[in-house]
C-alpha cells in the first residue's frame, strides 16, 4: 500500500512543473496593475472562504510586512457585523478558485449595495464565474487540480499563495520597501535581527 501511495505520489510531482508553468504564465499579464491598485489604496481587506481564506490571511500579513494598511476578515463573518471595518476608500481583495462563493457574492454584493469599498481585486480561477464579472479588476489563474482528488484545492492554494508573493514583492519594489524598512517593522526574532 505504502509503495502504491509513493508511486502515485511520483506520477503527480512529475506533471506539476509544466502545469505550473502554464498556470503561472497570466501573472506577467495582471501583476503589475494589481500592485499598482493596492499601493495607491488607502487600506487593503483580503477576504476569502475556506482554503482561500488561509492564503487571504498569509497575503495581509505580508502587505503590513512590507508597511501596507491591511486587514483580514473570513467572507462569511462579513455580514455577521464586520462590514464597519470598511470604509469607502477601501480596497477588497477577494481569493476564490471558483469565483462562485455564495459567501463572497453576499459580501460584495452588500458592498456594493451600501456604496463601500473604493474597488474589489479578485484573485479567481476563470473570468467567466460570478466574481471576475464583479470586480473591477479580475486576476485570473486558471489552475487545475491534481487527478487524485479534483475538486481538493491543493496545487491552487499553493499557486495563489506564488501569486500573492509576486504581489508582494511588486508592492515592495514600488514602495522603495528594503531591508531598513523591513527591519522597522520586523524588529523581532531572527528576521529582524539579519534585515
Amino acid at each position: 500500500m505504502i509503495d502504491r501511495d509513493i508511486s502515485k505520489s511520483m506520477h503527480y510531482l512529475e506533471k506539476i512543473p509544466d502545469r505550473i508553468r502554464e498556470t503561472l504564465a497570466p501573472i506577467a499579464g495582471w501583476s503589475d496593475e494589481c500592485a499598482t491598485r493596492l499601493v495607491d489604496s488607502n487600506d487593503v481587506l483580503c477576504v476569502g472562504v475556506g482554503k482561500t481564506a488561509l492564503v487571504a490571511q498569509r497575503f495581509c500579513a505580508f502587505l503590513r510586512s512590507v508597511g501596507k494598511q491591511s486587514d483580514f476578515l473570513l467572507a462569511g463573518e462579513a455580514l455577521h457585523g464586520e462590514l464597519g471595518r470598511i470604509k469607502a476608500s477601501t480596497t477588497i481583495f477577494a481569493i476564490s478558485k471558483s469565483g462562485e462563493s455564495p459567501e463572497i457574492r453576499n459580501l460584495i454584493q452588500t458592498l456594493r449595495y451600501k456604496k463601500l469599498a473604493s474597488q474589489v481585486i479578485s484573485l479567481t480561477g476563470s473570468n467567466d464565474n460570478w466574481l471576475a464579472q464583479n470586480s473591477d479588476l479580475a486576476c485570473v489563474l486558471p489552475v487545475v487540480e491534481y487527478d487524485v482528488v479534483d475538486r481538493m484545492p491543493l496545487l491552487s492554494t499553493n499557486l495563489q499563495n506564488f501569486a500573492c508573493d509576486v504581489l508582494t514583492m511588486a508592492i515592495a519594489d514600488t514602495l522603495g520597501f528594503g531591508n531598513a524598512e523591513f527591519k522597522l517593522n520586523h524588529p523581532g526574532g531572527n528576521l529582524g535581527v539579519y534585515a
